[in-house]
């Protein structure tokens, strides 16, 4: 098993790569979300306002990235917490 550290690193929140990692992941899952958002533009009427759809897809795609990262590290942190003899 590993043996994980039983310590946050808050100051990798502050190096810039990291936050470059992080918005490539979300060009990445975008590329899906445009891929759906081509396929259902050909419905709209005439004067829709596909701006506005445009910025709700890439919206929503980052609240549902970051529900899906906040419930599988916590999921992940619990295990490790139950794992390892280091409690808080």
């Amino acid at each position: 098993m590993y043996n994980l550290p039983c310590y946050v690193e808050w100051w990798t929140l502050t190096d810039p790569v990291v936050w470059l990692e992080a918005g490539t992941q979300i060009f990445f899952s975008l590329g899906l979300a445009f891929g759906g958002l081509i396929a259902f533009s050909s419905y709209n009427p005439v004067n829709n306002n596909c701006y506005r759809d445009a910025v709700m897809v890439s919206l929503t795609n980052c609240f549902t990235s970051m529900f899906a990262g906040i419930v599988v590290f916590s999921v992940i942190g619990k295990y490790e917490y139950q794992m390892t003899a280091c409690h808080f």
